[in-house]
């Protein structure tokens, strides 16, 4: 199953990769979103995606909040090997959470969620 990412799952990427948290790299230098191709989905139903059949060695880049306009809330993170972005994986903070694609106006960074709670 290859094809080519998603408009809405590159804007994901590219929020994630401006927007780090404290703690978390400032520069993500070399990570690009441009001809990614996803060649694996999650079998659990939500919308993780890989872009690499072997995650070996793999690295978290970013972990952001999701927070739909419902209240419901899940967790974003964005894996990479070396220079090369391995997956975008979502998570359950509220049950469903992960199966929902959220829009980048719906991402928070871990502080900025905690600043508006």
């Amino acid at each position: 199953m290859k094809r080519p990412i998603t408009p809405e799952e590159a804007a994901i990427i590219q929020w994630l990769l401006v927007h780090p948290d404290p703690g978390e790299p400032a520069s993500a230098a070399g990570l690009t979103v441009s001809e990614l191709c996803v060649v694996a989905t999650c079998d659990c139903g939500c919308r993780s995606v890989d872009f690499v059949l072997d995650r070996t060695g793999e690295r978290q880049v970013r972990d952001a909040c999701s927070s739909f306009l419902d209240g419901v809330q899940g967790g974003v993170i964005l894996w990479a090997i070396g220079d090369a972005l391995a997956a975008l994986e979502f998570y359950d903070l509220d049950e469903g959470a992960s199966r929902r694609l959220p829009a980048v106006s719906e991402l928070r960074t871990w502080e900025q969620l905690g600043s508006i709670r």
